[in-house]
C-alpha cells in the first residue's frame, strides 16, 4: 500500500474498487450513503479492546451493531441516541480524564463549530497510548445536525493532531472511484435514484479496472494521487 510518511504521520492509499466488495459492501446496503459504507467498512476491521467513548455515538448509533467493542461509553448532545451522558454544545466532557483504552467519533467533527477544544478532551480522557478513531465527510453535500460547519482536509488533521500531541496517525481517504465522488456531491437529484448509484459504482469498477488493472491493490501514480485529492471523507486514526 503506499504510503506519503512524515514524522509517523502518514496518508494511505484508499484502496482500490473490486467486484468482490461491490458485492459485498452495496448489493444489501439499503439507505446507507456511500461514503458511509466506505467508513463502516473500515471500522469493522477494527478490534476495540478495553473502554471505548464514542462521542457523538449512543446505543441508537446505526454503526453500533458492528463495533467489536468491550466496554463501551458514549457522549451526545441528542438523546434520542441514548448516550451514556446527554451534553451540550461546548460543554466539557463529563467522564474520567486517562480513563479510555479508544475514543471514537464517527461523522461528528463537521457540526462543531470549534473543534480544538473537543480534541483536546478526547486527548485528556485517554490513557496513554489510547487510540482515537475518526471517520469523516470532505467532499459531502451540506447536512444540518443541528448545523453544518466545515470540511477540514487531510494536511489540517495532520497538523492539528500533531499539535495536540497525537502521533501516529494515519488517514485513509474515503474513496471509490470519479463516478462516485461526482454523484455523492451532485446530491443524484431526480427518478430512479437506487439505479443510478449502482450505475455510478459499477462505471468506477470499469474505470479503476482499465486505469490501473490488477496489480496494485490501492490507487497509485499521479492520476490515484488527483483521485485521493477528491475524497467523500477520511478514516483517521491516532495515539496518545
Amino acid at each position: 500500500m503506499n504510503t506519503l510518511d512524515f514524522k509517523k504521520k502518514t496518508v494511505v492509499g484508499a484502496k482500490l474498487p473490486n467486484f468482490k466488495r461491490y458485492k459485498s459492501l452495496f448489493c444489501n446496503a439499503g439507505s446507507i450513503s456511500v461514503t458511509r459504507v466506505l467508513q463502516y467498512e473500515l471500522l469493522s476491521q477494527k478490534k476495540f479492546k478495553g473502554k471505548t467513548l464514542d462521542f457523538g455515538g449512543g446505543k441508537k448509533a446505526k454503526y453500533k451493531l458492528i463495533l467489536n467493542v468491550e466496554e463501551y461509553d458514549s457522549i451526545n448532545i441528542d438523546q434520542d441516541m441514548e448516550p451514556t451522558w446527554i451534553t451540550t454544545v461546548g460543554q466539557a466532557f463529563p467522564c474520567p480524564k486517562e480513563h479510555y483504552d479508544h475514543v471514537l467519533s464517527m461523522n461528528t467533527f463537521e457540526h462543531i463549530y470549534d473543534v480544538i477544544p473537543i480534541i483536546e478532551d478526547i486527548y485528556d480522557s485517554l490513557k496513554e497510548g489510547g487510540e482515537f478513531t475518526c471517520a469523516l465527510p470532505f467532499l459531502y453535500p451540506v447536512h444540518a445536525h443541528p448545523d453544518d460547519f466545515f470540511r477540514p482536509t487531510s494536511s489540517w488533521w495532520l497538523t492539528t493532531l500533531g499539535n495536540a500531541g497525537f502521533n501516529e496517525i494515519k488517514i485513509v481517504p474515503i474513496l471509490w472511484g470519479p463516478f462516485t465522488t461526482g454523484m455523492v456531491c451532485s446530491g443524484l437529484p431526480g427518478p430512479c435514484k437506487k439505479a443510478r448509484i449502482h450505475l455510478n459504482l459499477i462505471f468506477d469498477l470499469l474505470y479503476s479496472k482499465l486505469r490501473f488493472g490488477n496489480n496494485q491493490d490501492c490507487f497509485d501514480g499521479p492520476i490515484g494521487k488527483q483521485l485521493q485529492n477528491h475524497a467523500l471523507g477520511y478514516f483517521i486514526e491516532a495515539r496518545k
